[in-house]
């Protein structure tokens, strides 16, 4: 409501006032009013009849319809047959407009006694909304090679007849330059996937690759292209031209709640907000990845966490590939709220199993030299990272002398690793100096 007061309420009140006064005089135009009063009337309603155009304002309404619209669409094809009816509607409405404007001179020509492209319909009675049709028709007439029966017949209609060819010209123009630009586009996104359906058949031939991992790849691509994948930032690169300030309160807003969860950046949001907003902008990064897609394999050096936005990812320990995988041994499922890989920021990490993506999805990937890099310049923060840094190698060493298994998702309770005392002032516990070398981020603080 509120929104409404502030953008359409006044357009919408004056459309109505407009509405109301000509009611008001139309009426009872002759009770107890003299012949002056009644033409002063008579043309303050025709004023008045002019400002109801004002209406066709709120037509700029559809065009944040079709902005949401496109927004939800996510192929191209459609995305182009959309801006297309976008087009066309715009035209109906830009038609629509002239053909009421034509109406509108006819109209006052014959209250003029002049002779008019309406007066042989007045004569035959004709019905309003087949005046309408006809304006309608002459109108479109003047933008497209099409016939036209009925032309103008005194001054006003000619004037206004020059008036519609000059705008039809830019406008038809632009409409038929901007239509032919969005087929183009279509037409070029299908030869470009066309092409390198191609070529990737032309690599497997060359190769002598095998029928059975021929149909496995092409049966990954048809599937990934059936998926809704959720854009990134780096699907968007109008975003780079923004602000450093603004960068970095967008990525803050979008981050914290999916890395808030976890101990070490939920304290650092809550005591340090301005070094937690570097941190998402600096040492954060977005990656999709299609179904069927391994973010890692088991044998692989570990520089990054990962936390998921979107889909659901797998985690199988000992694994180094997919093939032949039996889901019924799956770990656990990773999704939103979650994380894993959480070793490789604070130590050497070789991966301890494979991470397989079930479903298209979206996740946070976290860098331990980025990190360390952007919070080594903030005392009290830095010092928070490396309390958790050696709390954290503390419980790794202890649980590796016990003999426990060891996977990529140690540490997926961080309150358990690290204690319920972590980041409260006064409560910490001294930090020897001789763990802190046993830590990877530590070196970049």
């Amino acid at each position: 409501a509120k929104r409404y007061l502030s953008t359409w309420f006044v357009l919408d009140l004056i459309v109505v006032g407009v509405e109301w006064f000509i009611i008001f005089f139309t009426d009872k135009p002759n009770d107890a009013v003299g012949a002056s009063r009644v033409g002063k009337a008579v043309r303050t309603v025709r004023i008045t009849r002019m400002l109801r155009m004002l209406r066709l304002v709120r037509i700029f309404k559809l065009k944040m319809v079709f902005e949401h619209i496109t927004d939800v669409i996510l192929t191209t094809p459609l995305v182009a047959l959309a801006n297309i009816l976008k087009l066309l509607l715009g035209l109906a409405v830009v038609v629509h407009v002239f053909a009421c404007g034509w109406y509108w001179v006819g109209t006052i020509s014959i209250e003029e006694s002049d002779y008019s492209w309406l007066t042989i319909l007045f004569e035959q009675s004709a019905h309003p909304a087949y005046c309408y049709l006809v304006a309608y028709h002459w109108s479109i007439a003047q933008f497209t090679p099409a016939p036209n029966n009925f032309h103008p017949e005194n001054w006003r209609e000619r004037l206004y007849a020059l008036l519609v060819l000059y705008v039809g010209l830019v406008l038809f123009s632009s409409l038929i330059g901007s239509t032919t630009a969005l087929i183009n586009q279509s037409k070029q996104h299908a030869y470009e996937k066309l092409r390198q359906e191609e070529m990737l058949r032309s690599y497997f031939r060359d190769n002598e690759i095998s029928l059975g991992l021929w149909n496995r790849i092409s049966h990954f691509f048809k599937e990934s292209r059936k998926q809704h994948r959720r854009l990134s930032q780096v699907d968007l690169p109008l975003l780079k031209i923004l602000p450093r300030s603004l960068q970095a309160e967008m990525c803050y807003e979008v981050y914290t709640p999916i890395v808030g969860r976890h101990r070490l950046f939920g304290r650092l949001e809550e005591q340090h907000a301005t070094v937690m907003m570097l941190v998402c902008m600096e040492a954060l990064v977005e990656k999709a990845y299609g179904k069927g897609e391994e973010p890692f394999l088991a044998g692989q050096e570990g520089r990054l966490m990962l936390f998921p936005i979107e889909g659901s990812l797998e985690y199988f320990q000992g694994r180094t590939s997919s093939i032949g995988i039996d889901h019924g041994e799956s770990e656990r499922t990773v999704e939103r709220g979650r994380w894993i890989a959480e070793p490789s920021l604070w130590v050497f990490w070789i991966h301890r199993g494979l991470l397989l993506c079930q479903t298209s999805s979206l996740v946070i990937l976290v860098e331990n030299t980025k990190l360390g890099g952007v919070v080594r310049n903030y005392g009290s923060a830095a010092a928070m990272l490396r309390e958790y840094a050696v709390l954290y190698w503390r419980a790794l060493h202890r649980s590796s002398t016990r003999g426990e298994d060891i996977d990529d998702l140690f540490g997926l309770t961080a309150g358990d690793i690290v204690g319920s005392n972590f980041a409260i002032p006064g409560s910490r516990e001294s930090i020897g100096s001789g763990k802190r070398r046993q830590t990877r981020v530590l070196r970049h603080l």
